[in-house]
């Protein structure tokens, strides 16, 4: 107690100087600079990353934040738009707003291609978005006896061949196709094992020949083939066999099977087109009008008869009187009946991957020489094209031993036969 009385007002000034230390440095703290953290909530979108801010500092906006079917609405605290102008005095969350967006109507498949073996069952998934997602759909089979497709699009391959499946709308609005390659299974398959080409070896231009295979085994599965032209400006041949000659030179035909085991090569000679004339002449030459032969006196006395008794001989038409010259007449014009109009579908080869080859080309049309369609899509066996605004329709078919193609010029209009040309890749 006497240490306490004796040291009161020392006590009581180290006392006074810490309360006094103590509040200088609160004061101190206070009136520093402070680190707020600012939090960006975007609730499932695109995040912007959380930072470290100064007390009294204002934020800079981060790029917009992005979220699948929304529109980015703004940076929100507590429930008002956040002003970024504002400066920071304390921890905050900033939260993300979002609007739906307008959904886009689409029709669309998983799968657009397909290879199935015969027997195989597969479906095509399909998706429906915006005004159709609850629309009742309708399925349809280019070819049943190749495939079958029912109301759900379940398939079921029944044939090698290949079809197109198109799924469509009610209203008629979406549509959507699928290829679908049907093969033969592996150990019922029977390739071709040789292609034998006869036919004539030469041809003029301007004229044609027809070129025939024979396909060994004759029990081959597919018995298919391609033909090309080494050298269009030479010859060209047709999916029949059917070779034109175009100008002198020498062409190798090539024949493929469509199963890719086989291939044969034919030479084809074009010789030079022969020119003939109706008064068969050479061309640049001239030719003097034939003069009637004088006609000699005959050794042999004329008969005696009576002035009134001989009659004038009875000139034919054509005939010319002896001594007479007459000029010969230019060969009468027959009128030509207009040619009718000639249309071809080229068929380029469209390189296929993978097992289960599609048989497809992409395809132009002409007619007399001018082009309709420049390889503005594909074509295969069987297939009807699109018809899109300003071009025309046709349709391909392989038979067993040839290849046909149709054209329809409207929608109301009759087939028109066309030539089918197989170009070269």
């Amino acid at each position: 107690m006497e240490f306490l009385r004796k040291y009161r007002n020392v006590i009581l000034s180290i006392l006074g100087i810490f309360i006094l230390a103590l509040t200088a440095l609160f004061i101190f703290k206070g009136l520093g600079s402070k680190e707020f953290k600012i939090t960006f909530e975007t609730d499932n979108g695109t995040g912007a990353n959380s930072l470290i801010i100064e007390k009294n500092k204002t934020i800079k906006k981060p790029e917009d934040p992005t979220k699948e079917g929304y529109e980015f609405a703004g940076w929100y605290l507590d429930g008002k738009l956040f002003d970024f102008n504002t400066k920071v005095t304390k921890d905050i969350t900033l939260e993300a707003k979002w609007t739906p967006k307008e959904e886009e109507t689409s029709l669309t498949l998983e799968s657009t291609k397909i290879t199935l073996t015969v027997g195989e069952s597969d479906k095509i998934v399909v998706k429906t978005t915006g005004d159709i997602r609850e629309a009742k759909l309708k399925w349809t089979s280019s070819d049943e006896n190749i495939v079958s497709v029912d109301d759900n699009g379940n398939l079921k391959a029944l044939k090698e061949g290949n079809a197109a499946i198109t799924v469509t709308t009610e209203d008629g609005k979406y549509s959507a196709e699928c290829t679908i390659n049907v093969v033969e299974k592996e150990q019922d398959k029977v390739l071709v094992e040789k292609i034998t080409i006869t036919g004539d070896t030469t041809v003029e231009a301007g004229k044609t020949i027809t070129l025939k295979v024979t396909i060994e085994p004759s029990n081959a599965t597919n018995k298919k083939v391609t033909w090309t032209s080494s050298n269009k400006k030479i010859a060209t041949i047709d999916g029949n066999g059917k070779v034109k000659g175009i100008k002198e030179g020498e062409v190798t035909i090539i024949v493929k099977s469509s199963d890719g085991a086989a291939e044969a090569k034919y030479i084809v000679t074009v010789t030079k087109k022969v020119e003939q004339t109706g008064s068969q002449v050479n061309p640049g030459t001239t030719t003097e009008p034939e003069k009637p032969q004088e006609q000699q006196p005959s050794e042999q006395q004329p008969s005696e008869q009576q002035p009134s008794e001989q009659k004038p001989s009875e000139q034919q038409p054509g005939e010319t009187n002896p001594g007479q010259d007459q000029p010969s007449k230019p060969e009468e014009q027959q009128p030509q009946e207009p040619k009718e109009d000639l249309y071809v579908l080229y068929l380029k080869p469209k390189p296929q991957t993978g097992s289960g080859k599609i048989e497809q080309y992409t395809y132009r049309i002409t007619k007399n020489g001018t082009t309709l369609n420049d390889y503005s899509g594909f074509i295969y066996n069987g297939h009807t094209t699109r018809k899109n605004a300003g071009s025309v329709q046709a349709k391909y078919v392989e038979g067993a031993t040839s290849k046909t193609a149709e054209l329809y010029l409207t929608d109301d209009s009759s087939p028109i036969k066309m030539t089918v040309v197989i170009e070269e890749l």
